[in-house]
């Protein structure tokens, strides 16, 4: 998988002292996004280490790509 069609970018971080992880992925549009959840590789992951935790996500649009605004945003739906 050397590229995934409509990938813009990720973070990822650890909450070490919470004993959680977070990740943040920014795709060109929601059909991109809906592409890349299908993958076969991204579904054996998921269904792998389905019972290592609990899955919380959240999906929303912006105009246009403002950093520190994401990071807000993904940090405020986390709180």
């Amino acid at each position: 998988m050397a590229s995934l069609p409509g990938a813009v970018g990720m973070w990822l971080w650890p909450d070490l002292p919470g004993r959680r992880v977070g990740s943040l992925s920014v795709w060109r549009g929601e059909s991109d996004l809906r592409e890349f959840v299908r993958l076969r590789a991204h579904v054996d992951i998921m269904r792998d280490y389905r019972h290592r935790g609990t899955l919380r996500s959240r999906t929303w649009q912006v105009g246009e790509l403002d950093r520190a605004g994401l990071w807000h945003a993904a940090t405020a739906s986390l709180a």
